[in-house]
């Protein structure tokens, strides 16, 4: 019910929310962390926080997107499924590219892997 409310607040005043805006946030949630028994004032401004950024990276281009992504994960399969994803890669070469993440030394698959030159 909170989150319902929040991601509507939110959307409605997204264009007025800025880097101060989430500042000033962030520096509430963490006073109160510090001086209160009660957490869940600093649950609903966290739950804020989260949506408005959320909201934000919605709103970025595909390729910004795909970097904040892959800084949130540090695991080297799930790259690689990310970036294939957003080169629609056949899976047989997101595979292989994989191995080469990881050092494994096979080959890409000649039929998987795409032109440098465009048509031949």
């Amino acid at each position: 019910a909170v989150d319902d409310v929040v991601r509507a607040v939110v959307a409605e005043h997204i264009d007025g929310l800025d880097e101060y805006f989430l500042a000033v946030l962030n520096s509430y949630i963490y006073q109160i962390r510090q001086i209160s028994m009660d957490q869940t004032m600093s649950m609903i401004l966290s739950a804020i926080r989260e949506e408005v950024l959320q909201q934000v990276t919605e709103r970025l281009p595909p390729h910004i997107q795909l970097v904040q992504k892959l800084s949130e994960t540090s695991d080297e399969t799930e790259w690689a499924e990310l970036i294939g994803q957003c080169f629609g890669m056949d899976p047989d070469y997101v595979d292989a590219v994989e191995g080469i993440v990881r050092g494994d030394e096979e080959e890409v698959p000649a039929t998987t892997a795409p032109k440098a030159g465009g048509d031949d």
